[in-house]
Order: C-alpha cells, then structure tokens, then sequence
C-alpha cells in the first residue's frame, strides 16, 4: 500500500497493487505494479518503478512479461477484451466520476462516444467514403482507357483486314509473277530455236551461193570448150 509520506515522514514510500483475473479467453493473469510516492517541498510525485503481467501457458507454467518487454496498458485492454474508454469509464470507474451518466447531455454523449467508439464509426465511414471517392474515380478513368482500348482493338482489327487483303494481293501478284517468269522462259526458249534455225538457213542460204557460182564457172568453161 502506499501511504503518505508525510504521515511515514519518508522522503520516499514504496508500494505495490496486484491484481488476479480471468482474461477473455478464461486463462488465469496476474497483473503487479510497483510504486513509488516522492515528497517534493510543496508536491508529491508518483511514478511506476516496474510492472508485470503473469499468465498460465500452455505448459501450465507462469509466464511473465515486464514492462521493458511490453505496454501493459495495452496489454490490459486485450486480455480483458474491451477498451480502454469501457475501462476508464465502466469497470475502473473512480467514485467520484461514477455518477457521469447524471451530467449535462454533451458530457454523457461524449462518454458514449468514446464507450461505443463513434469516433472511430465516423473514421471509419469517412474512411469508406474517401476509398469509395477513389474507387469512383478509378472506375471513371478505367472506363475511359477502356473506350480508348476499344478504340484501339477496332483500329487493330482494321489494321488485320488491310494487313489480310495486302498479304492476299502479294500472293496473287507472286502467282502472276511466276506465270510472267515461266512465260518469258518459253518465249526465251522459242527464240533461241529461231536464233538456231535462222543460222542454219543462213549456212544453206551460203552454201547455194556457192554452189551457184561453181555451176555458172563450170557451164562457161563448157561453152569455152
């Protein structure tokens, strides 16, 4: 217990609260708080030397953890399942502040407020409403790079059909261009034939001639004779 240290006349009084519960989960926790109450020349100071929070494991062992390790206010509020504002203003309320449902209206709206966790409520709507402002206007931006996607997919299908009759058009031209090659191989062979034929009778036109001037050269020598 801490005891005043001026009816101690001690500089300094030491104490420590300990407190046993069942946590939400029914494990048996025991909470230890060392204190320490400082006489001053006008004031008196308290502050927590240590605090520990012990709880039976798995194992059926304690297990302790210090306030070096943890927040133990924290700590509290999750063993025992509620806030901190349930705490302060329900389960640990002092007596002097326990007649605060009785208060002027903003003062037990505020209370509720804070044991309901409307202001958290109000976070978290408007928190819904900006990501469903963002959400909005992420579906209005996706729904313009959709038009200009489909935009897009119409022009590329346009691209396919041109593609299509330009691919259509170069084989019909490479089929028309073999034709024209096979043609001009013929008519390429069809002249050389000539060319050949032209040189033979040129080679018997030749030869006529000279058997024509033999003829006229052996008919004179007749007449000669």
């Amino acid at each position: 217990f801490v005891h005043s240290p001026k009816l101690a006349d001690e500089y300094e009084v030491k104490g420590q609260v300990k407190l046993e519960f069942k946590d939400h989960s029914n494990v048996s926790t025991l909470v230890s708080r060392i204190l320490v109450t400082t006489q001053k020349a006008k004031t008196q100071t308290t502050k927590t030397l240590d605090q520990t929070i012990s709880r039976i494991g798995e194992d059926k062992k304690m297990v302790s953890l210090s306030m070096r390790c943890i927040d133990l206010n924290k700590e509290m509020i999750r063993c025992l399942g509620v806030s901190a504002s349930v705490l302060t203003n329900v389960i640990f309320c002092h007596q002097e502040d326990s007649l605060w449902p009785l208060s002027e209206g903003s003062t037990v709206k505020k209370k509720f407020d804070e044991i309901f966790g409307q202001k958290r409520q109000v976070k978290c709507v408007e928190e819904l409403k900006k990501k469903f402002k963002e959400i909005k206007q992420n579906n209005a931006l996706n729904q313009r790079d959709l038009e200009h996607l489909k935009n897009n997919q119409l022009k590329a299908g346009q691209l396919k059909e041109d593609i299509d009759r330009v691919r259509y058009s170069l084989t019909v031209g490479k089929q028309e261009v073999d034709l024209y090659d096979k043609q001009i191989s013929d008519l390429q062979k069809k002249y050389e034939e000539c060319i050949k034929k032209v040189k033979e009778a040129q080679s018997f036109e030749k030869k006529r001639d000279e058997c024509t001037t033999t003829l006229e050269y052996l008919e004179k020598s007749k007449t000669a004779l």
